[in-house]
């Protein structure tokens, strides 16, 4: 049973890592990792009137936000933009809720991607330099959804935001539709 009727239409949505700690795997993962927080910052602002969302995994709410170092340093580099960051979902859907309202979404590593590629919602990992061998080495299948340039980041997101680039060849490459797994 779906539950939308608490979450807003998305344009853009953001899908955070589960868990963050896979950043303690080296400096260069935590620099991307980061970086590519810049380009959602710059895209945000260059585009203020779209919907970004950033949904994080709720694994979140058993710390204190307040004192979390990955958490703070986060939305220090998102301040000052319109994006609206959730830990509590606000569905009994969870993030899966947001996904089905939203346009196109990103993220750095997170498997829901390749689920909303599996139902044909568009959706790229977001890779600067293609640096993210923590969750793509070896992994040629996902050239097509992995960005390494915010410029190309930029661009596939009017494409997709605007409906100019939504059809997903091969869905089932990536995830099966849900209602046919159990």
């Amino acid at each position: 049973e779906k539950d939308l009727s608490n979450i807003p239409e998305i344009d853009l949505l953001i899908i955070g890592q589960n868990p963050h700690h896979f950043l303690d795997i080296n400096f260069a993962t935590e620099e991307i990792y980061y970086q590519h927080l810049q380009w959602i910052r710059d895209f945000s602002l260059e585009f203020p009137n779209y919907k970004i969302y950033f949904k994080h995994h709720e694994t979140f709410l058993g710390k204190n936000l307040r004192t979390d170092p990955t958490f703070i340093r986060e939305q220090n580099i998102l301040k000052g933009t319109s994006i609206i960051t959730h830990v509590k979902s606000r569905s009994k859907n969870g993030s899966y809720a947001y996904m089905d309202r939203s346009k196109v979404i990103c993220g750095f590593g997170s498997t829901m991607i390749l689920e909303g590629l599996g139902h044909g919602k568009p959706g790229f990992f977001l890779d600067p330099k293609n640096k993210n061998s923590s969750h793509f080495k070896n992994k040629k299948e996902y050239r097509d959804v992995r960005i390494n340039t915010y410029e190309d980041f930029k661009k596939k997101m009017i494409n997709s935001i605007n409906n100019k680039e939504s059809k997903i060849d091969k869905p089932e490459q990536y995830c099966m539709k849900s209602e046919n797994v159990t």
